[in-house]
């Protein structure tokens, strides 16, 4: 019989959420465990939130301590909590509509990460909402400079830039 692993149940935001193997090492050079993981994404989340709630989550889950496999997702857990926002995105490669994970909260940043959904990538080509003006000037010429690379690259039919 295997012996059962300890999990925690904890209240973020109003949400319960059930993390387990806590311990589990992630990051075997450096000894970061899953827990610490969950800690650092939680203590980033005001800064790293508002750039992952503007667009769709496609995720690398790394459910091995050595990282041996590495599985991408475009399509959000069917075991997902109900409370958790997706976004129907058609793809032509699949010939169906997926169902991809917005992370536009803590408590979803949290679950993903329990899961061990290390690699957080957003699309960049279709937001959800607009993002805000940058405050910078520079900053504001490259996003104007992007937007226009962009805006060619899908006029001569390469996509976006």
């Amino acid at each position: 019989m295997q012996e059962k692993k300890p999990e925690s149940v904890i209240r973020v935001e109003g949400r319960q959420i059930k993390l387990s193997n806590l311990e589990k090492v992630l990051y075997p050079k450096a000894g970061f465990t899953k827990g610490q993981v969950i800690d650092y994404y939680v203590r980033i989340a005001p800064v790293l939130l508002p750039h992952l709630a503007i667009a769709r989550l496609r995720s690398s889950a790394i459910p091995m301590a050595l990282m041996a496999c590495i599985s991408t997702r475009k399509n959000c857990p069917s075991y997902r909590p109900p409370w958790m926002k997706t976004a129907k995105v058609w793809s032509a490669g699949n010939n169906r509509f997926m169902d991809y994970c917005v992370v536009a909260d803590l408590p979803t940043l949290v679950w993903l990460a329990n899961l061990a959904d290390l690699e957080l990538h957003t699309s960049l080509r279709a937001r959800l909402k607009p993002i805000a003006p940058p405050s910078s000037p520079l900053i504001s010429i490259l996003v104007r400079l992007q937007t226009s690379c962009s805006a060619a690259s899908r006029t001569l039919g390469a996509g976006d830039f």
